[in-house]
């Protein structure tokens, strides 16, 4: 309290004494321009405020990592709070004491004797306290045993409380100390008061202490939910899609509809000036030395191009080829130019590294290696002399010019086809329609019981006469669940109130598939393709799940491997696996990629 060395300690140099001074009034001014400038909605206080009004004393209970608030939000009160002992805990209390909140030094786990003791003489009555139940040393969010002895020597009933902000910074300490900013929104929330009985012990302590830590698991996901709700927006596309198609006619939609064309004109000429350099051999293509065949679309997003990959690299497998998947690695993060996501045996990368639909492609291929990296062709390089692959697999390789192919496949979803026909950012072509006359196969790919659409088939022989057109579909094949991996028929789904998950390019197909499954989707949660699901996010699918009286929730395999792990408790998590299958011209199918095995002269 007085700054002096404790026993074991060394005395405090100059710095650390100027240290002593400064951290903490900073730290007090920082505390104060956040809270007044963050709009907090306040939630659960009519409950704490039947107990003051009771001259009842209580005792706040957060987590480490959201003490940040509590000084703003408890000031003023009298109130003491636990601290640690620690030189770090020399620097709370005193930005503590200027919110006029009296510190007590100890613990809720070790060396907290003497800090305990003392709340026990302070609360109650006049005086509240407050207790960091996990701190000062976690593990993260598990409660420790000595505020429920607090509570039941105190009489004093615990109020759990936590928070959350659209704005902020998660460190990378123990209890990933969340620091908001400025000018942000969010909530407050005390949650129901826990009431410890009298002299508790034995089987009761640890009974109380589970109540206690599963209340404050509770409220941080309830305030989580509430703040990642805000942040959760439909797909780009989604919410551009009226405006793209022509259904939104205000004035409003048609002058973005006008300068999305002129940016169209733009994206044109930037493409076909680099399309120019490739043809006039200006920048000349690789050759990977044997035989590659490229995957790809012309339409941004939902048209079963991934699993088209997997089909195809299986087939090849069959044949005994060595096989390996070539992939950019869309949203990986990773600085390496080139990595191997699978090399046939292990999948050796998780999804930030390898990216999700690569990392999916290695889990349900085994025996296939895949390979992710900007330039492709490096990428080859690497799998045929590392790994021995003798066939590479191009993974949204349609637009991927610098590497030579024997076979270009473009997927086109059969029930969209090219709406609304524009170039980017007008429409979703990321190519001309003309450039159909490169691809060797057409595949339309058909969800659920969607058809063909009108004169599909006929829009594309006027650019490429002679090229095959196959059908096919993708086919739900088992339901897993997560994290036990227990396999489920189909049928369960039948009659159940499901909340489908997804973060797909096109969530409403998923939708129809799970309806066609005669699953009723009761409530849905869309996110961006590819989006890296938080912690948060998690949160938010339970809560609302919970809110909805869904006791299962379903998501897609693209999107398992991006999701944090799964927590046993309710709702369940179940990933819908699917496989695609030819549904008329396998015979064509087949032979156009045996066409493009055999060998051929460079």
């Amino acid at each position: 309290m007085t700054g002096k060395p404790r026993a074991g300690e060394r005395a405090a140099g100059p710095a650390a004494r100027l240290a002593d001074l400064v951290v903490p009034v900073a730290a007090a001014i920082f505390i104060r321009v956040v809270g007044r400038t963050t709009r907090l909605r306040l939630v659960g206080h009519e409950q704490l405020a039947q107990l003051q009004r009771a001259g009842t004393g209580v005792i706040y209970a957060l987590w480490h990592n959201r003490v940040f608030f509590a000084c703003y939000m408890l000031q003023g009160k009298s109130m003491h709070a636990l601290v640690s002992s620690s030189r770090d805990g020399e620097l709370i209390a005193r930005t503590v004491r200027m919110f006029g909140i009296v510190p007590v030094r100890g613990s809720t786990s070790r060396g907290g004797a003497r800090g305990l003791l003392e709340l026990v003489r302070s609360v109650g009555g006049e005086y509240d306290g407050a207790v960091t139940p996990d701190g000062p040393g976690g593990p993260r969010y598990r409660v420790q045993p000595g505020v429920i002895h607090l509570a039941s020597r105190t009489g004093s009933p615990i109020v759990p409380v936590s928070w959350d902000v659209r704005h902020r910074r998660r460190l990378s300490s123990w209890d990933g100390f969340l620091l908001p900013m400025p000018f942000s929104s969010g909530v407050f929330m005390y949650g129901a008061p826990v009431k410890v009985p009298a002299d508790v012990g034995g089987p009761e302590l640890e009974r109380w202490r589970k109540t206690l830590e599963s209340a404050l698991q509770d409220l941080t996901e309830r305030a989580e939910a509430a703040v990642a709700g805000g942040r959760v927006r439909r797909p780009l596309e989604a919410r551009l899609a009226p405006v793209l198609d022509g259904s939104r006619r205000d004035l409003r939609a048609r002058l973005l509809r006008v300068l999305l064309a002129a940016a169209s004109v733009v994206y044109r000429a930037l493409h076909e000036g680099r399309r120019a350099l490739y043809d006039w051999r200006i920048i000349r293509r690789r050759h990977a030395g044997c035989c590659v065949i490229s995957v790809g679309n012309l339409v941004v997003g939902g048209s079963g191009k991934t699993p088209l990959v997997e089909l195809v690299a299986r087939k090849l497998a069959e044949r005994g080829r060595k096989v390996a998947v070539l992939s950019r690695g869309y949203g990986r993060r990773s600085r390496e130019a080139v990595e191997v996501v699978s090399d046939g045996e292990r999948v050796l990368l998780d999804a930030r590294r390898g990216g999700d639909e690569p990392v999916l492609l290695a889990r349900n291929m085994p025996g296939v290696a895949v390979v992710v990296g900007r330039d492709r062709w490096k990428a080859a390089r690497l799998a045929r002399s590392r790994l021995g692959s003798d066939v590479f697999v191009l993974d949204d390789g349609f637009q991927h010019w610098r590497l030579a192919r024997d076979l270009d496949i473009v997927a086109v979803a059969a029930g969209r086809g090219f709406a609304p026909g524009f170039l980017l950012p007008r429409g979703l072509l990321r190519e001309p329609l003309s450039a159909l006359s490169r691809a060797g196969l057409v595949c339309l790919v058909r969800r659920g019981d969607t058809s063909v659409a009108d004169g599909l088939p006929e829009l594309i022989r006027k650019y490429n006469r002679g090229v095959p057109i196959v059908e096919l579909c993708f086919e739900p094949s088992q339901l897993e669940e997560m994290p036990s991996g227990r396999i489920s028929p189909l049928s369960s789904l039948q009659g159940l109130d499901v909340m489908a998950l997804s973060g797909v390019g096109d969530p409403g197909s998923f939708d129809r598939v799970l309806g066609g499954l005669g699953a009723h989707v009761a409530s849905k949660l869309s996110f961006a393709d590819h989006h890296p699901y938080s912690e948060e996010d998690i949160h938010l699918v339970r809560v609302r799940a919970r809110e909805a009286s869904i006791g299962t929730v379903i998501t897609t395999q693209k999107d398992a491997v991006r999701l944090p792990v799964w927590p046993d408790s309710s709702p369940r998590l179940l990933v819908l696996a699917v496989r695609m299958e030819v549904l008329r011209g396998e015979d064509t199918f087949l032979e156009m990629l045996s066409r493009a095995l055999e060998p051929r002269g460079e």
